[in-house]
């Protein structure tokens, strides 16, 4: 039920712009049986709409909808601390506002930064393995409007000394790859006008 709530849900929501983020959670124990939803809109346009649009409206063979705006006063970004959006959320955007072709993504340089001298002891006391360390600068470009930026990101791997090396330095290449990434998107303010 609650998966099914969800899906139609997003399918109902989603048509007013693109979400950031759709929970659905059972109400607590001492109210009346049902779900309520938390929905994050990336624009604050969209999620005035879809609350002009849904409010007082039956959805889902259930009552009228009750959809309140955030109470929150100070958005988190206006609060001094910056939280950037994720890599898979820094895509999503990227290709609902600007499409897959209006913007492009180039490895500049990706080098292991590994210091040979850099050893640890090993979990069983006398194996001995080496921290992993990766850099890499990407070059972030927007063809149709012929601007480009870079991001850069350095990583490292001492978690773990267990499994191969090869798995460690490729899945330590990809983080450090879309870091980048996303240092190169958190350069790039989209402002998109006339959205109602």
């Amino acid at each position: 039920m609650l998966f099914c709530c969800q899906a139609a849900l997003d399918a109902v929501f989603s048509s007013f712009g693109p979400l950031y983020l759709l929970r659905v959670t059972p109400n607590a124990q001492l109210q009346p049986p049902g779900f309520f939803a938390v929905i994050k809109f990336y624009l604050a346009a969209h999620a005035a709409k879809a609350q002009r649009c849904t409010d007082g409206r039956p959805l889902l063979n259930s009552p009228a909808l009750k959809v309140k705006l955030s109470s929150k006063h100070t958005p988190h970004f206006l609060c001094g601390r910056s939280i950037p959006l994720s890599h898979t959320r820094c895509l999503e955007l990227a290709n609902h506002f600007l499409g897959f072709n209006g913007w492009t993504s180039e490895i500049i340089t990706l080098k292991e930064l590994t210091d040979e001298e850099e050893e640890e002891e090993g979990p069983d006391g006398g194996t001995r393995c080496r921290t992993l360390r990766f850099g890499c600068v990407l070059r972030l470009s927007f063809p149709q409007h012929g601007l480009t930026t870079q991001g850069s990101a350095v990583l490292e791997d001492s978690s773990s000394c267990t499994g191969g090396v090869l798995q460690r330095r490729c899945r330590l290449q990809r983080a450090v790859r879309e870091q980048a990434l996303v240092q190169a998107f958190s350069t790039v303010v989209i402002l998109l006008l006339g959205i109602t």
